[in-house]
């Protein structure tokens, strides 16, 4: 081998599997990321045929004048069977050799083993080579240096983003809602999310503390042994469901952002892999709920402060009531973020919805006006399993007045907004006939074929 030849290497190459790339190299595969890049990549550069290369390389080189090897103790580190061969080479002398100073008599061609950008001429046995007539100016190469950094020229980027797609590229981002300190609900839901929700690469859990006053650490702990990459939204004065939501989705990161209420439990494994298979399946869906079914009717007012419309519905609270649900995905006008699996694009809540109400099924019929289709089926959730969605005394003072008073003042506004924005959508008040309950749509609705 000539002195200025370097050889090729396998460098390694990417394969896709999902929506994850992974880096194959020599039959091994590794998902690249953010806080193992650096090792990885050492791991990869100091393969042994790197350090055969390396040898040749000097080998070639001797033939022409003695080789003085700098670097040479990284070089015993990363390559010990390789540097033993270097010490045992005729014409070699290496640093870190005792007599290293004794055997350079002359003239050499000095050759960089370390990887370090810029390191040969700080050395200090580079230093003392400048003060001898052995060296000319342009007398090293730095051939390790010139293997890893082309590869990271000529793939550098694309393993980088691999790393940044690792944490800023998911597939599912859960997003819970919690407001005025309901600590005690939070930590038994998320400790029953964890036990049937399995943490993965690619997905987040972002909690939104929604009118906290004290920071639900033993709650957030709960998920973080369980192995999620938590993030937390902490707000002092509580903002409502849509703009709550909205907070968690502007940290989110998924392809499919997961709405849930802190007031549910889980039953079933990879609930949430059930409702995103269908995202993946059926690209006319644009939502899926996991609890519950909406109908939505007008109705013949009587007065323009009557309710304008209403719903046929599976019960919110405890398991779902349908039975159809539990056998096969339903399509409904709407359902509700208890819990739903939404596209990102989707995702946004309307402001105008603010503080609470209609929240949810505006962005249902948002994605409806988009072109898509709403579906709901049972994934083994249970709807408020301690208390009512009633949290703290602020809630209950709220809930005391709504009694006292009537209806919440905003709803004067919500719901002729719902109308204006939605009226087209709605299903005629003429329709409806003896529709009273889910059963009764049966007959009226698209059904898929739930996952086995």
């Amino acid at each position: 081998m000539k002195c200025n030849e370097k050889p090729a290497l396998p460098l390694g190459i990417m394969v896709v599997r999902g929506n994850i790339r992974i880096w194959k190299q020599n039959g091994i595969t590794m998902g690249l990321n953010l806080q193992q890049i650096e090792t990885d990549l050492l791991r990869h550069f100091t393969q042994p045929s790197f350090g055969e290369a390396f040898v040749k390389f000097v080998e070639g080189s001797t033939a022409i004048t003695p080789v003085v090897v700098l670097g040479h103790r990284q070089f015993s580190t990363l390559f010990p069977d390789q540097a033993a061969k270097l010490q045992q080479m005729k014409n070699v002398i290496y640093d870190g050799d005792p007599d290293f100073a004794v055997k350079v008599t002359a003239p050499v061609q000095v050759i960089f083993a370390n990887f370090r950008i810029g390191g040969v001429e700080r050395t200090e046995e580079y230093q003392w080579l400048l003060l001898q007539s052995v060296l000319p100016h342009t007398g090293y190469v730095t051939p390790l240096q010139d293997w890893f950094s082309t590869a990271m020229r000529d793939n550098g980027e694309g393993w980088l983003a691999e790393a940044c797609d690792q944490e800023y590229q998911k597939k599912i981002s859960y997003i819970v809602l919690s407001g005025f300190d309901n600590t005690e609900t939070l930590t038994v839901m998320l400790k029953s999310f964890c036990e049937y929700t399995e943490p993965r690469d690619d997905n987040e859990l972002i909690v939104v503390l929604n009118g906290y006053t004290e920071f639900p650490q033993e709650a957030i702990s709960v998920a973080a042994a369980r192995g999620f990459s938590v993030k937390t939204v902490f707000r002092n004065k509580n903002v409502g469901v849509a703009l709550g939501f909205n907070e968690g989705l502007r940290m989110a990161n998924g392809e499919y952002i997961c709405c849930i209420q802190d007031d549910i439990t889980f039953s079933q494994p990879n609930w949430d892999r059930e409702l995103s298979g269908y995202l993946d399946q059926y690209p006319q869906i644009g939502i899926v709920g996991g609890h519950t079914a909406f109908y939505t009717f007008h109705t013949d007012m009587k007065s323009p402060w009557d309710i304008p419309y209403c719903h046929v519905n599976s019960t919110i609270k405890g398991r779902c009531d349908w039975p159809l649900m539990k056998q096969a995905l339903v399509q409904v006008d709407q359902t509700v973020c208890i819990c739903m699996m939404v596209r990102r694009d989707l995702a946004m809540f309307d402001w105008h919805f603010a503080p609470t109400g209609l929240d949810d099924l505006g962005v249902c019929m948002e994605a409806r006006r988009k072109g898509f289709e709403i579906y709901a089926t049972d994934v083994g959730i249970e709807h408020a399993m301690i208390t009512s969605v009633i949290r703290g005394k602020l809630d209950q003072q709220s809930a005391n007045a709504r009694i006292d008073k009537g209806m919440q003042i905003m709803r004067a506004f919500h719901l002729p907004y719902f109308v204006e924005t939605y009226g087209d959508m709605i299903r005629s008040a003429a329709s409806k006939g003896a529709i009273n309950t889910p059963q009764d749509m049966e007959r009226y609705i698209k059904v898929l074929p739930k996952a086995a």
